[in-house]
């Protein structure tokens, strides 16, 4: 994979994101209520995130920093993963999930912000209240996510945890596991300590045991598959939205 042809994919990514963009701006600009569950809102939440992560990409292959934007895809595989897993099961059941996940996320939250800056801090900035409330509210909301579980077949430990279902398991659920393994398994370089990652920037041009030490080295090879798979797991996430 050579440096044109990967500046040839950019420039024809840009060029689909520019004409897409309206459209996203507009689904982007809606009305809601709380009534209706958070289940729209969240799929077009993902929709714009997966947009600029996409823009973002497309507008960092002139750098030396695939690295950082290849750590977009793993989100985005998740945000795939999900979507067609919601979209699959009853509305009410998906609209519970998003309600009590997020739920716990904010009650996980505020405790890790009271444990890192202190209660005195927690106090100043006004959180206190809403740390107490989620705290009393927690064994109702693992309860619910207990019986959503056991509803919804979910595994025995998840249920047992009181926790959502891993990706891996949603990813056989969905029929994406091709899609998981390969997305992960190679993003695993970008999030990790991978010591085969680490030596793709090193390469000795002489022969003489003088090193040059860059990204740059295979910035083509990761820009192309940044962009091929950014470009794939937006546009199957849209069709997984829009059904």
């Amino acid at each position: 994979m050579d440096s044109e042809s990967v500046h040839t994919l950019q420039k024809e990514v840009q060029k689909f994101l520019a004409l897409i963009q309206p459209h996203v701006e507009s689904v982007c600009n809606t009305t809601w209520k709380p009534s209706e569950g958070f289940f729209r809102v969240v799929l077009i939440a993902i929709l714009r995130r997966q947009f600029e992560g996409l823009q973002l990409i497309s507008q960092s292959m002139s750098y030396e920093n695939d690295a950082v934007v290849g750590q977009l895809l793993r989100p985005a595989c998740e945000e795939l993963i999900w979507c067609k897993y919601l979209v699959k099961i009853d509305r009410e059941l998906a609209n519970q999930i998003l309600e009590l996940s997020g739920k716990d996320e904010i009650y996980k939250a505020l405790r890790a912000q009271d444990k890192f800056a202190g209660r005195a801090v927690t106090r100043k900035l006004g959180l206190l209240p809403y740390l107490e409330r989620t705290r009393a509210d927690r064994k109702t909301t693992l309860d619910r996510l207990r019986k959503l579980g056991t509803k919804l077949n979910w595994p025995k430990a998840t249920i047992e945890d009181a926790q959502l279902p891993p990706v891996s398991w949603l990813a056989k659920e969905t029929g994406e596991e091709p899609t998981y393994s390969s997305i992960y398994h190679a993003t695993s370089r970008f999030v990790h300590f991978s010591v085969h990652e680490l030596l793709r920037r090193v390469w000795d041009k002489t022969g003489e045991g003088t090193v040059s030490i860059s990204s740059a080295h295979n910035n083509a090879y990761w820009a192309h598959f940044c962009l091929f798979w950014g470009l794939m797991l937006f546009c199957r996430t849209v069709e997984a939205i829009e059904g």
